[in-house]
């Protein structure tokens, strides 16, 4: 068992969530769903062992945008319990095993601040040497350029800032073929989880988030000059309208020594619920906005082509997502409608060490990504534009280029330091995000851990086209603490 307790120091930004991934230089062709308490438990404990981690810390960050007087506030924080339980999936055997990695989060000081993640629940039913039977929360593929810019196609995802991500598995059955180097996936998947993100929720007409990162909708709107207020509310729906919207899958795999690819196609509805709305003014002018949870249904096709060095790897990774048309479901109401969005991923790594025994291991990556489409477009029932839409792209960024490092560097004293450091530009944005991730072992089950993100846009917040790093480029932070297992 594993219990880690973060300290976090009272900086000037923000303390990082707990569940800060840094990877173990393995070279996978392809990554694996793997958390950073498995990282953290590599070597210490067989992949049978169940695994637990608690931690507590606090995020500070240096000023919050768009305050209720809109001056800027130089100081604001949040405190957190952390609960994550894992019991890592048998891998090379050919038992059945039941496998779980769930994580919780909790703001001690506001309790809607709240967060369950269930990434994988399921039991690994062996058939035979070369088929099994997955039923339950899985991920069963990943596709690399869903997993480095975190659109959300193929699998949905969780995060608590929009930075660090996790991917979730999707719910229902898995039937896994293996035949030599190629692999066969058929997935059926009864229940829809969508992605989860920082909570907004309706109170007293007023639209409430639960941290800094939620995708708060606009709270007035001008009319003669004057700012009106928005008034929200939720209709009535039934939960199981939307929980019962199968997904389908179907994926191929081939892996020889040096070679790998994978294709497949996902049909289902969109990994982000969808909200229709009804839209008026009252003899007051007060805004009244009523929304309704929906799905949208898409079609995916996903692919992923990777050649391999003793050191060198070159990727090429695509995706096409085409959601339908679908209409308003009254007169009066209107609906966001998708556009196609397709976006292929080149990618190079170089790694040098030895990657067995990660004594010294060191990996530099450089990647651009090129995504086309992904707008959003509220439309009335007749097809016609709305003049309001509340979220223009599906996406975050458009023209990335990613650098990145991730070093393990072995000392003297047989204390390791491992480091990840990324920086992203984005073209289209004009802007960048800076992380930096370390973990320094002290001693066997003692870590040091530090880091921190930082975002800036030459475009202002107030932009209407509301870019990711334009909208949150006061949202640097900082964070340290330390960790202890046994």
């Amino acid at each position: 068992m594993v219990i880690i307790l973060t300290v976090i120091n009272h900086s000037w930004t923000a303390a990082k969530a707990a569940n800060t991934q840094i990877s173990d230089l393995n070279l996978p062709i392809l990554p694996t769903q793997e958390s950073r308490l498995s990282q953290f438990q590599q070597g210490h404990h067989p992949s049978s062992t169940f695994m637990t981690e608690v931690s507590f810390f606090r995020n500070a960050y240096g000023s919050t945008p768009n305050t209720q007087n809109n001056e800027p506030q130089l100081y604001s924080s949040e405190n957190y319990i952390y609960l994550a339980f894992e019991k890592p999936k048998n891998t090379g055997t050919h038992q059945s095993s039941f496998f779980l990695n769930t994580q919780f989060f909790q703001e001690l000081n506001q309790s809607k601040n709240q967060q369950l993640w269930v990434s994988e629940f399921a039991w690994d039913q062996k058939i035979n040497e070369q088929q099994s039977l997955i039923i339950g929360r899985a991920v069963p593929l990943q596709n690399r350029l869903d997993e480095t810019i975190h659109i959300g196609a193929l699998n949905p995802y969780a995060t608590k800032n929009f930075i660090d991500f996790e991917s979730q598995g999707l719910t229902g059955f898995n039937y896994v073929q293996t035949h030599s180097e190629f692999k066969t996936v058929i997935g059926y998947y009864p229940i829809y989880i969508p992605n989860q993100e920082p909570n907004v929720s309706i109170e007293n007409h007023t639209a409430v988030v639960s941290n800094r990162w939620a995708k708060r909708p606009p709270q007035s709107f001008e009319f003669n000059n004057q700012s009106k207020t928005i008034e929200y509310s939720i209709l009535d729906y039934d939960v199981k309208d939307i929980a019962t919207q199968p997904t389908y899958l179907l994926g191929f795999q081939y892996q020889a020594p040096s070679l790998f690819t994978q294709w497949g196609v996902k049909r289902g509805p969109l990994n982000s619920i969808t909200l229709e709305r009804e839209t008026y003014a009252n003899l007051n002018v007060v805004g009244i906005v009523n929304l309704k949870p929906v799905t949208q249904q898409t079609t995916l096709a996903f692919a992923d082509l990777a050649y391999q060095t003793q050191q060198m790897e070159y990727v090429f990774s695509a995706i096409y997502d085409k959601p339908d048309f679908e209409r308003a479901s009254k007169a009066d109401f209107s609906r966001p409608d998708y556009s196609p969005l397709a976006a292929y991923m080149f990618k190079v790594r170089y790694v040098d060490g030895d990657i067995q025994t990660q004594d010294k291991a060191h990996e530099i990556s450089l990647s651009y990504t090129l995504v086309d489409g992904g707008e959003i477009v509220d439309r009335n029932f007749d097809g016609t534009e709305n003049i309001f839409t509340v979220t223009p792209y599906r996406q975050q960024f458009f023209r990335p280029v990613q650098l990145s490092y991730q070093g393990i560097f072995a000392f003297k004293n047989a204390h390791k330091l491992k480091s990840q450091l990324s920086y992203l530009y984005d073209q289209v944005q004009l802007g960048s995000l800076f992380k930096i991730d370390s973990e320094y072992q002290f001693k066997n089950n003692f870590n040091f851990l530090f880091g921190l993100s930082i975002l800036g846009s030459e475009i202002s917040a107030q932009d209407p086209s509301k870019y990711f790093l334009a909208v949150n480029k006061s949202n640097d932070y900082v964070y340290s603490g330390m960790s202890y297992a046994f």
